[in-house]
């Protein structure tokens, strides 16, 4: 796993953190369903969360709010391709330049995302 760590919750809102760590710390539990994360070579990243017992205050169930962890779920990166459209998405929200767009490598994708949005901390 190479960070910086891309955590994708639906088409535009993208988060991108310095380390695995910055991530597993911010990141919540229930949201995991919904999450699609990626390392910046483009490796599909595993978000889990421990077991943990179901809490209920007055007979109403609540959602306990866990620790995320994050590892590679697989050892090559697979989904350049997709993490590149979903930063492209970004930038071209954040109105850059279609030509640039189209020239740009993963990598330059990935440091122009940071420069326009930062690291989520």
């Amino acid at each position: 796993m190479k960070p910086p760590i891309i955590v994708v919750y639906e088409p535009g809102d993208v988060n991108i953190f310095q380390s695995i760590e910055d991530a597993e710390r911010y990141l919540e539990s229930p949201d995991v369903d919904q999450l699609i994360a990626y390392d910046s070579e483009g490796r599909f990243l595993d978000l889990k969360v421990p077991e943990s017992k179901g809490l209920s205050f007055l007979g109403i169930g609540v959602i306990p709010v866990t620790k995320v962890t994050i590892s590679s779920a697989e050892s090559q990166p697979a989904h350049i391709e997709d993490l590149q459209e979903i930063l492209h998405g970004l930038l071209q929200h954040l109105e850059v330049s279609m030509e640039w767009l189209e020239k740009a490598t993963l990598d330059d994708l990935l440091v122009k995302s940071i420069e326009q949005i930062g690291f989520t901390r």
